[in-house]
């Protein structure tokens, strides 16, 4: 029954070669079409959802208008954006800023008189950044960190190519300066992200 169905099928489809042609890449197009869509949704609706209070987050853009029209769009904002939010919006818990540093050719740091470049250049960021972002520090103090000027947090794939086993929270790194090679007053370990 079925190898007659199939049977039938085929002398169809070979009769009619133009409108097979059209409909079988038409049905390419929409189930190709559906799954870019379905990818789409689900990436969208699972952006950021890796962050604990991924519902409460919000990012705050700048775009600047001349004449009606926009005239430049940024994800930088003007720095007292997050004081006068904290302070005049009730609806805000907490405002954080960060700033990606880019290094093409790294961030050079030294610890006992070796130097490290590690890639991807830093994060600037102020000590309300582990309040909105927590699962962000994997040890040390959520309340301490970043509250000093010269702390830093850094990953832990670094703290174990830089320290190996011991503690790094307290531990010092130099930053170097990749005009003189020479080490600047140093940064206090306060945190592992």
């Amino acid at each position: 029954m079925l190898r007659s169905y199939f049977t039938v099928a085929v002398r169809h489809l070979t009769k009619s070669t133009i409108f097979t042609t059209i409909n079988v890449l038409g049905l390419a197009v929409a189930l190709t079409a559906s799954f870019f869509i379905v990818q789409y949704v689900a990436f969208q609706s699972s952006f950021d959802e890796v962050y604990v209070n991924h519902n409460r987050i919000y990012r705050v853009s700048l775009k600047q208008f001349e004449n009606g029209a926009v005239k430049h769009e940024s994800a930088k904002i003007y720095p007292g954006i997050c004081d006068f939010a904290n302070e005049n919006v009730p609806e805000v818990e907490v405002a954080t800023r960060f700033s990606k540093i880019p290094a093409n050719t790294g961030y050079l740091f030294g610890y006992q008189n070796k130097i490290y470049n590690e890639a991807g250049g830093f994060i600037n960021a102020d000590s309300n950044l582990l309040k909105v972002f927590p699962e962000l520090l994997l040890r040390g103090d959520p309340n301490t960190a970043l509250k000093n000027r010269n702390g830093i947090l850094i990953a832990e794939s670094v703290a174990r190519k830089v320290f190996g086993d011991a503690d790094p929270i307290g531990q010092q790194l130099d930053p170097v300066s990749e005009r003189t090679a020479s080490t600047l007053k140093g940064f206090k370990m306060t945190d592992i992200s």
